[in-house]
């Protein structure tokens, strides 16, 4: 009888200590959710705004091009280039938004972001070094953060999304070193694809389904 008393005690206290380290378990992954839930509205402010500034700033280089007939042709073709690449990216960060939002809906996660605006750059070169290193925290330091909490949290569908947009924006930073250090005669006539899918650029017309996302090739069109 003592002996199993004795069993009794012992396997009590296993069970409160199972069920002590199951509710720790639990609380972390409460946590971590909460964490990606944070997360996914930093990114989707930073979307907002990379897509506002995009489009500030491909404003400022329309006003520019269309006020000044005296641009040489190597600085205006360069001009031109900023003002469709600026164009394409606005589009894709209003895509990544867009695909931040569907998911928060969908699992019923509060968008808590402030509505932003964006001052005018008057010199284009500085616009597009402050989109580049953005889009270089974002995709090289951030968001890969953001992809390790989602999976300690079990929101794969949150990973996989953060993994989404870390390539297109690692691409988006290609293309706007390419353009910072590109020529004239490499840029002129160069046109940007945006995939509907999933936002990533393209610098070649499409005539197969999107290398990310695998959206068809008519999902694909020409930031204009």
């Amino acid at each position: 009888m003592q002996a199993f008393f004795h069993f009794s005690r012992v396997f009590s206290v296993f069970l409160a200590g199972g069920a002590l380290l199951l509710w720790a378990a639990c609380g972390q992954r409460d946590d971590m959710q909460q964490a990606t839930i944070d997360n996914l509205n930093t990114a989707l402010r930073l979307e907002r705004n990379a897509a506002l500034a995009a489009e500030v700033y491909a404003s400022g280089v329309e006003d520019k091009l269309g006020a000044s007939a005296e641009i040489q042709k190597p600085q205006r073709i360069k001009l031109q280039a900023a003002s469709r690449l600026l164009r394409a990216v606005a589009l894709s960060e209003t895509l990544h938004a867009r695909m931040l939002e569907d998911l928060a809906r969908e699992r019923g996660w509060k968008i808590d972001v402030p509505e932003t605006s964006y001052p005018a750059v008057h010199d284009i070169e500085v616009g597009v070094r402050m989109a580049l290193q953005g889009e270089d925290f974002e995709g090289a330091v951030m968001l890969p953060a953001f992809i390790k909490t989602a999976r300690a949290a079990k929101e794969e569908g949150a990973a996989v999304l953060f993994e989404r947009i870390t390539a297109a924006e690692r691409e988006q930073v290609r293309l706007l070193s390419e353009w910072l250090n590109g020529a004239s005669d490499v840029l002129e006539n160069r046109a940007y694809w945006v995939c509907q899918g999933c936002g990533n650029i393209s610098d070649a017309r499409p005539d197969a389904a999107c290398v990310l996302c695998g959206a068809p090739a008519s999902q694909i069109t020409q930031a204009e």
